[in-house]
């Protein structure tokens, strides 16, 4: 399971996750050190957020359903 991940609703339209590019923005280029600060802060030794596939973290939401804020 991760440490720490950022995820984006299934309800936004497909068209404006493709103009977000959140995921592209922040593991490519000079996405990736824009994400150094946040890093340092709450990854430890991280050196870049990984994207992932969704079936990776299949089933993580049952552990996390009711417990944490903001899920």
């Amino acid at each position: 399971m991760s440490n720490q991940a950022i995820s984006v609703s299934n309800r936004i339209s497909p068209e404006l996750k493709l103009k977000l590019r959140i995921k592209t923005s922040l593991t490519i280029g000079a996405g990736v050190a824009s994400t150094k600060g946040l890093l340092k802060r709450f990854a430890g030794n991280a050196r870049s957020f990984v994207p992932v596939k969704s079936k990776e973290h299949a089933g993580y939401n049952n552990l996390l359903e009711d417990v944490i804020w903001g899920w």
